[in-house]
C-alpha cells in the first residue's frame, strides 16, 4: 500500500506540471483561431467596401463603386485623359506624314525593315520622386520603347534617351542613366546616345523628364502589322 501510494504520488507530481503548458497552448490556439477569423471579417468588410465592377474596359472605361456615388461613373476624360482627342489629333498627322505606323513605325530596308519607337514613363515619375528611388526608373523607359517595336516582330538593335531637369544633379542624372543601361542590357540592344537638358525654372527643383527613343529590324517577310487580323482569331496572352 505504502509503494502504490507513493507511486501515485510520483505519478501526480510529474502529471501536474504539464497541465499548464497543455491549457496555455489550447488558449493561444483558440486565440490565434479568432484573430484568423476577424482578419477575414475586416478583409470581408474591405472588399465589400470598395468592391469595383468594371462594367468596359477603353476610351469610355467606367468604374462602378457600390458603396461610393463619387465613384460611380469614371471615364479616361473624367481623370483628364481625352482619347477623342487623341484619336484626332493621330488622324490630322496622318494626313500629313501618311507612312506613320501603330505602336512602330515601319521603315523599308532592302529585305528587311526598321522599326522605330518613342515613349516616355508617364506618371511613374512621381513614384520615383517620391521614394527616391531612381535606378529602375530608366528600364521602364527603354521597356516602353523596345515593347512598342517588338509587337512589329522587330529585334531592338539600339536606343536613345532624352534627360530633361531644372538643374542638372549629376549623381541623380547618373542613377537614372545606370537603369536605362541596364534596360538596354536587358532588351539587348546598345545605347547609341542622348541628350541631357537644363532648364531653369521650367522643371520644379530635383525632379526630371524622361523619353526614350527605340530602333529594330525585322526581315520583309515576318513583319507583324495586323493586316491579317479577322474577327474571331484568338489572342494568347503570356
Amino acid at each position: 500500500m505504502l509503494v502504490l501510494e507513493a507511486q501515485l504520488s510520483k505519478i501526480t507530481s510529474l502529471a501536474v506540471p504539464t497541465f499548464p503548458k497543455l491549457i496555455n497552448r489550447g488558449k493561444r490556439n483558440r486565440e490565434k483561431r479568432r484573430e484568423k477569423k476577424r482578419r477575414e471579417e475586416r478583409r470581408e468588410e474591405e472588399e465589400k467596401k470598395f468592391a469595383v465592377v468594371i462594367i468596359s474596359y477603353g476610351a469610355t472605361a467606367e468604374l462602378s463603386n457600390l458603396k461610393n456615388e463619387a465613384l460611380e461613373s469614371m471615364t479616361y476624360k473624367d481623370a483628364g485623359v481625352d482619347i477623342d482627342a487623341g484619336s484626332g489629333l493621330v488622324r490630322r498627322i496622318a494626313k500629313m506624314a501618311s507612312g506613320i505606323g501603330g505602336f512602330g513605325g515601319i521603315f523599308p530596308l532592302g529585305d528587311s525593315h526598321l522599326v522605330a519607337g518613342t515613349d516616355g514613363v508617364g506618371t511613374k515619375l512621381k513614384l520615383a520622386f517620391e521614394t527616391g528611388i531612381h535606378e529602375t526608373i530608366g528600364i521602364d523607359l527603354v521597356a516602353m520603347s523596345v515593347n512598342d517595336i517588338v509587337t512589329s516582330g522587330a529585334k531592338p538593335l539600339f536606343f536613345l534617351d532624352y534627360f530633361a531637369t531644372s538643374h542638372l544633379d549629376v549623381g541623380l542624372a547618373e542613377k537614372v542613366i545606370k537603369g536605362i543601361v541596364d534596360g538596354c542590357q536587358q532588351s539587348d540592344c546598345a545605347l547609341l546616345g542622348g541628350e541631357s537638358a537644363e532648364m531653369p525654372d521650367f522643371y520644379a527643383d530635383g525632379q526630371y523628364d524622361l523619353s526614350g527613343f527605340a530602333v529594330g529590324i525585322v526581315k520583309k517577310d515576318f513583319v507583324i502589322d495586323g493586316k491579317n487580323i479577322v474577327a474571331g482569331d484568338i489572342c494568347n496572352g503570356f
